[in-house]
């Protein structure tokens, strides 16, 4: 089995290089007899979540074509026969955050959103003081790579 994690954002070409990785791998001819060489293949992630900064047209699930191997990556999407749908989340506790990230899913953001995010700017009043104990052991994440070397850096 190959497990794909946050398959919003894989792009055909992506899509079109692992196809092409299986077959050399998977194939004694070198070419994809079968959707993936044969390999089960497991996506995880939101189709519903922001698409690919690359543009919109270059989503694996999108019919639109832009070159000649996307019609082929569209029909392998095609090709998944099993989707489990869920219906719950249980990784935000907040009512407000989780409302907030399904209004912006939905393009109708409120007046509330757009508080709750500007609660998150630092620099303001409610600015926590990250020099007290309460914050010496958290854990920081980060999806931006110069951030978190920079919080590397600090932390030498």
């Amino acid at each position: 089995y190959l497990l794909i994690d946050q398959n919003s954002t894989l792009m055909k070409r992506n899509m079109a290089s692992l196809l092409d990785a299986l077959a050399i791998v998977r194939s004694p001819d070198k070419t994809p007899a079968a959707p993936f060489a044969g390999m089960n293949i497991i996506l995880f992630g939101d189709l519903f979540d922001f698409p690919p900064l690359a543009g919109s047209p270059n989503v694996l699930y999108r019919s639109i074509n832009v070159n000649k191997h996307s019609a082929t990556r569209c029909v392998l999407f095609d090709r998944f026969r099993t989707v489990v749908t869920l219906c719950e989340q249980h990784r935000t506790q907040d009512t407000d955050w989780a409302a907030l990230l399904e209004n912006i899913r939905m393009d109708c953001c409120t007046v509330n959103d757009v508080s709750v995010l500007r609660s998150l700017i630092l620099g303001g009043p409610n600015t926590p003081d990250f020099s007290t104990p309460a914050w010496f052991d958290v854990t920081l994440t980060s999806p931006c790579i110069s951030v978190v070397a920079a919080w590397n850096q600090m932390a030498i």
